[in-house]
């Protein structure tokens, strides 16, 4: 991934940057004895690298700001919220959670019937993202309420974004269970806040993102 690479690029930059530093402050010591010149360093070198690796770490898989960055155009990370049409052609509401780190990206979703009442859930399987054609790919295996076994199937989605360099907020696509080959259209909307929504707040999100696209469908 793009943004690993990125993250062990800064920090190999900046261990080499405080490690020579630290070098010249032995400098002296090694000009006396540079057997234990030479230990000191490679302790010193080992150490640095460790205390950064677990700094950077938590400074960009924490900090969100800084992780946003880091990621860049496959920043997907947050809550989103969407609909898509059931069998009888009503709305079904949904709320996902995307998790992302340098392993990958893991979505945990929770869909509702019209009347807001709890359908199911489903989490990804393989999720693969494409930051330059602007999709995301990924099997999933759902659990709902009224079925007596848990089921898999194949969700796509393409960003909707200004350009490649900006991360998407809004993403079409459609998803499509093993039992039931048909698709089902899908649009959702990432929820951007300042505060922690309640179940309920994100499933009125969820309706406004089908009363403005209703048309789509």
């Amino acid at each position: 991934m793009r943004a690993y690479n990125t993250y062990r690029s800064i920090v190999f930059t900046v261990t080499t940057a405080v490690t020579f530093f630290f070098w010249y402050t032995i400098s002296q010591l090694m000009a006396q004895n540079i057997w234990l010149g030479t230990l000191l360093s490679g302790v010193i070198s080992l150490g640095t690298y460790r205390i950064i690796l677990k700094f950077m770490e938590w400074a960009f898989l924490k900090l969100p700001r800084i992780k946003k960055l880091l990621f860049g155009s496959c920043y997907l990370e947050g809550i989103w919220v969407g609909c898509y049409l059931g069998h009888d052609g009503k709305p079904q509401y949904y709320i996902e959670s995307f998790e992302q780190d340098f392993d990958g990206l893991v979505i945990r979703g929770k869909c509702f019937y019209e009347d807001r009442t709890f359908k199911g859930t489903w989490t990804s399987e393989r999720v693969i993202i494409d930051d330059e054609k602007g999709r995301i790919t990924y099997t999933y295996i759902t659990d709902m309420i009224n079925n007596t076994h848990k089921n898999q199937g194949l969700a796509e989605f393409v960003f909707d974004r200004i350009n490649k360099k900006e991360q998407p907020n809004r993403m079409v696509g459609f998803s499509s269970d093993i039992f039931n080959p048909k698709k089902f259209m899908s649009i959702e909307e990432r929820v951007v806040e300042k505060k922690i929504l309640t179940e309920s707040e994100l499933l009125d999100q969820a309706q406004k993102v089908y009363e403005k696209n209703k048309e789509a469908y």
